[in-house]
């Protein structure tokens, strides 16, 4: 999406649409309201301090969480990780999902995405699809 400064309340108003988060295409948009906490988190990715965690970023809508993502990549991080963006709402049903359905879901989408990551972890995958379809049989 591209944007434009406005000149017009309805133009200001267009410009905060929330479901169209900042990227790097618009960053003259972007104001760093996570600067530290991003500061923090790229520097530990880089030096590798959390190799086994995992994060789980919640907020209200249109509070600046995949804006902040978008912009979390640096040159060293992009060095280090391949990077893979994945929206909620193009993966699975909102309405319809436990935690295992998004485990799931997440996973075959990063698989999908890299021939290496597929042949190391798809068969994991499947194994854990047979065990969440089992025990919804056994219901």
């Amino acid at each position: 999406m591209e944007l434009k400064k406005a000149t017009t309340i309805e133009e200001a108003y267009q410009v905060f649409e929330t479901q169209s988060p900042l990227n790097q295409d618009n960053k003259e948009f972007y104001v760093d309201i996570y600067k530290q906490d991003l500061l923090n988190l790229r520097k530990d990715l880089v030096l590798n301090l959390i190799p086994d965690k995992s994060f789980f970023v919640t907020g209200q809508s249109g509070n600046g969480k995949s804006t902040a993502l978008n912009f979390l990549p640096d040159t060293a991080i992009f060095k280090k990780y391949d990077i893979k963006y994945l929206n909620g709402r193009d993966v699975f049903k909102l309405d319809d999902i436990d935690i295992i359905d998004v485990m799931l879901m997440i996973g075959y989408t990063i698989v999908n995405w890299d021939s290496r990551l597929e042949k190391k972890f798809l068969e994991e995958l499947e194994d854990l699809k047979k065990k969440k379809l089992g025990k919804l049989e056994n219901r």
